[in-house]
């Protein structure tokens, strides 16, 4: 028989669970007071806490970017500025791969990557499709960005990938139990402007604010490829604000898919000699304005690796001190003065006949203190470029080294012992030296290239070259590396042959002599060789071992731009900028200069910036 409860026991139970609510309910807000405030910290929490590491391949070989995996937790924002310290603009793009997390630092973190304008990515879907993600993830189930990781995928300077789970953000069942209705619903009330206000900031159309606030938290908007490549709406792309610095600088055509629409849609006609040529000019043009774009935004990510580095750098250059505003003044009228321009002074401190000052000119006491600021002012930017390049150069090789290291561990060393030859030609013997150097095991690489070589093989001999001009496995033997190249050359591997013309051309392992080089430039221009149609451009324009001719040299250059050499596309862009071989045309010159662009050339690109 069981004992009847006593009466008191039941409202004793009642109180002291309403009492245990009330103390638990208390000791959150006094948490959030401690915390700082009451704001939603989480939001769509994922299984695992998240990993920001270098990006990788599904071979496990380093890509530029690094990876963000799980949950987005207090503390990432700052790993994320370690891993920029690091290996600075090499982390861009941030590749997202996360189902949420803390709201409060998702923002920071996507504050961050603004700042320093790094990109974000995240995989790509459409309706009925797998996601495609180029990325090595730890755990499949992180393959999207949703929820707060939204919010970090839209600090991005420019955005790419549309596999994103939006909704508004929202208390965890386990802490929203804490609250009363009322407190729960003045927590949302708190958070829902931040956020709002946040995603405007990051230049987040209205339209996808609107379709993620519309999404309760058991529900999310998952945008298909249509809409995220939407111009309307700015998902994906440069975003608006820093577009506008790229369109200051770079010229885009609007109209590029309507024009290459209506070249499709010409009622089945077959396309004539002039479309084809609309069709490439048109292709060109955009080919232009996206390299233009991507020059652009590096010079934007450098600026701002400048900046993130400001005062380390001005405290390394303390003993340098930069001009006053009344210093800057002054050297800037005593610039003016007509005086004979200083031809190591900056832009805006030479003397120019529209900025002079009529009738002045300076008195030897100006000019000594003319000297003595533009000194200082040398001394202080000479410092300060060094120190941003020392620190630009310490995160790329940080970065390098690292990136060799995963192509050693995705590459397990084969050693000599696994050599086996027999029934091999000379060419397969070549290709084996050639994975074994990529894979960086040089003691495999020497053995293959070397019983290819002795095969006759041109191009194990070129291999053997590489070995010991780089000191890859042995010591570094320019000798050596050079009595290779000959023989190369000599059994017709033409890069051999431009490598033997570079050998005289620049006089470091033989004795200079451009007679020589031209040998054997033209030898490998005979065979098609546009870099060697360059190069003997080059020793005309110079009069380097020929008598200067410009004529002969647009000749060279044109012969290796029909093979699509670059650098020759970009000379010829300046032959006609400056009438050297041919009448002075500027428009000959920006035909030149754009399809040096459209194929990535920077300087090219820098030309068409500084020409609009």
């Amino acid at each position: 028989m069981f004992k009847p409860i006593p009466k008191f026991i039941l409202p004793l139970a009642v109180a002291l669970g309403c009492l245990w609510r009330v103390m638990v309910r208390n000791y959150y807000r006094y948490l959030c007071a401690l915390l700082g405030g009451l704001i939603v910290g989480t939001w769509a929490l994922a299984s695992n806490a998240a990993t920001i590491e270098l990006a990788k391949r599904a071979d496990c070989i380093l890509v530029k970017g690094i990876k963000v995996e799980g949950e987005i937790v207090p503390g990432d924002a700052q790993k994320l500025l370690d891993f920029y310290g690091k290996y600075g603009k090499q982390i861009s793009p941030v590749y997202l791969r996360s189902k949420g997390g803390d709201v409060a630092e998702a923002m920071k973190m996507g504050a961050i990557i603004r700042r320093l304008r790094l990109e974000t990515e995240v995989p790509v879907w459409d309706t009925g499709r797998q996601p495609i993600d180029p990325i090595k993830v730890d755990h499949q189930e992180n393959t999207i960005c949703a929820s707060a990781c939204f919010l970090v995928y839209a600090g991005g300077a420019s955005r790419f990938g549309n596999y994103l789970a939006m909704h508004r953000p929202f208390l965890p069942r386990e802490e929203a139990r804490n609250f009363s209705d009322v407190e729960y619903e003045a927590a949302q009330k708190e958070v829902v402007p931040k956020v709002k206000a946040y995603l405007s900031d990051m230049d987040i159309d209205q339209y996808w604010i609107d379709r993620m606030f519309s999404a309760n938290s058991q529900e999310e908007y998952v945008p298909t490829w249509s809409e995220a490549d939407s111009k309307v709406h700015h998902l994906m792309g440069v975003v608006p604000s820093l577009e506008e610095v790229i369109l200051s600088k770079c010229k885009e055509d609007p109209n590029v898919d309507k024009k290459l629409k209506e070249f499709r849609n010409s009622s089945g006609k077959p396309l004539t000699a002039d479309d084809r040529t609309k069709i490439k000019e048109i292709t060109q043009d955009a080919d232009v304005f996206f390299q233009c774009k991507e020059t652009v935004l590096s010079d934007m990510q450098s600026a701002a690796f400048d900046r993130e580095n400001a005062a380390l750098v001005n405290e390394k250059c303390r003993q340098f001190l930069p001009l006053t505003p009344s210093e800057t003044t002054t050297l800037q009228t005593l610039a003016q003065k007509a005086t004979a321009p200083d031809p190591n002074a900056p832009d805006w401190a030479v003397d120019r006949p529209p900025s002079r000052i009529q009738g002045e000119s300076a008195t030897p006491g100006e000019n000594e203190v003319r000297t003595k600021l533009f000194g200082q002012w040398i001394a202080h930017k000479q410092c300060i470029n060094q120190a941003n390049y020392a620190l630009w150069f310490a995160a790329n090789e940080k970065w390098s080294d690292e990136f060799t290291a995963s192509k050693r561990a995705a590459n397990p060393q084969t050693t000599t012992d696994d050599f086996d030859a027999k029934g091999l030609s000379a060419e397969k013997m070549t290709k084996k030296g050639k994975e074994a150097y990529d894979a960086e095991n040089y003691a495999l690489a020497m053995h293959w290239f070397q019983k290819a070589a002795d095969l006759g093989n041109a191009d194990a001999m070129m291999g053997l070259s590489w070995i010991y001009g780089n000191g890859r496995g042995v010591h570094q033997d320019d000798a050596k590396a050079f009595d290779w190249r000959k023989m190369s050359a000599e059994h017709g591997n033409t890069d051999a042959m431009l490598l033997m013309g570079a050998d005289y051309e620049d006089g470091k392992v033989v004795p200079q002599d451009y007679a020589e080089a031209m040998h054997w430039y033209k030898k490998s221009a005979d065979l098609a060789n546009a870099d060697a149609m360059g190069r003997i451009g080059f020793l005309y324009a110079n009069g380097q071992g020929v008598p200067q001719d410009y004529a002969e040299a647009m000749r060279w250059y044109k012969k290796a731009a029909d093979l699509g050499h670059t650098p020759a596309i970009f000379m010829i862009g300046v032959f006609y900028q400056f009438g050297k071989g041919v009448p002075k045309d500027e428009a000959q010159a920006r035909v030149w200069m754009k399809k040096a662009a459209a194929m990535g050339d920077v300087a090219a690109n820098m030309w068409l910036i500084d020409h609009p």
